[in-house]
Order: structure tokens, then C-alpha cells, then sequence
């Protein structure tokens, strides 16, 4: 069990921590509602408890992964891949209404991987289909001229 006064510092630091809370959904609400409670002198209860330790667990984890060199480096590798992508996609010369939903799922990516998320192994395979697909119209493109 982690001391009050532990747990007070470890909401205070991830409600500080505004890239946190980018696309927050309300969570911010409960989290700074559970810090206020243990300033006021109250004990969570074993369900506010439970729900705060997976709270801080999830933060941690975001924490040690924002500031790893390794992981910047493996999210920028990707983030390169979707704009290589994107390039093909702008030689393509497919319709207007294909470009804009393909460039809108790439620049969602791009976001998701912003955030600082990994992408699923589904997410990957989409993007290598892209390439492949987008590759080989490029390059039959290029033997027609």
C-alpha cells in the first residue's frame, strides 16, 4: 500500500504534466478529485484506491516512454515511413475523394504516433499494403512515360 503522502506527489506530478492531458476525457476530473481528497485528510476507498494505483501505473509507463531515447527514435523511424508513404500517395494521381480519405488515415498515424502511442500490428500492416500499393502504381506510372 502506497503512503498518502506518496500518492498526493504522484497525482500532483501527472496533474502537472499538461502533454498528459492533451485529449483528456474527463480523467483529469477524477484524478485531481482523488488529490484533493487526500489533501483534505480522507482515505480512498479500496475501489478509488485500485482505480488511482492503475492510473499511476499507466502514467509511469507513458513517463519512462516519452523520455526514452530508443522508443523517440523507433516513434521518429515511423513517423518518416508515413511520410514516404504520403509522398507516393501525392504520385499516384488517383481520384481527389481516394487521395483525401488515404492522406486523412496517414496523417492519423502520424497523430497517434505523436501522442506518443505505438501503432498496432494491424495499423502496420495497413501502412505496408499502402506502400506496396502505392509503390506499384508509381512505378507503373513511370514505365507508361
Amino acid at each position: 500500500m502506497v503512503s498518502a503522502s506518496k500518492r498526493k506527489d504522484q497525482l500532483a506530478h501527472m496533474i502537472g504534466d499538461d502533454s498528459y492531458w492533451r485529449n483528456d476525457n474527463g480523467f483529469k476530473d477524477f484524478i485531481t478529485d482523488m488529490h484533493s481528497h487526500l489533501n483534505k485528510g480522507y482515505v480512498l476507498s479500496e475501489k478509488q484506491n485500485e482505480a488511482v494505483s492503475k492510473a499511476v501505473k499507466r502514467y509511469a509507463k507513458y513517463f519512462f516512454l516519452k523520455n526514452d531515447p530508443k522508443y523517440k527514435e523507433k516513434i521518429d523511424k515511423s513517423r518518416e515511413k508515413i511520410s514516404k508513404i504520403q509522398s507516393l500517395l501525392y504520385q499516384c494521381r488517383y481520384t481527389t475523394s481516394y487521395e483525401v480519405s488515404a492522406d486523412e488515415f496517414l496523417k492519423s498515424m502520424d497523430g497517434w504516433l505523436r501522442r506518443g502511442s505505438q501503432l498496432t500490428l494491424n495499423q502496420r500492416k495497413a501502412l505496408n499494403k499502402m506502400y506496396k500499393r502505392f509503390k506499384k502504381r508509381v512505378d507503373k506510372l513511370l514505365v507508361k512515360k
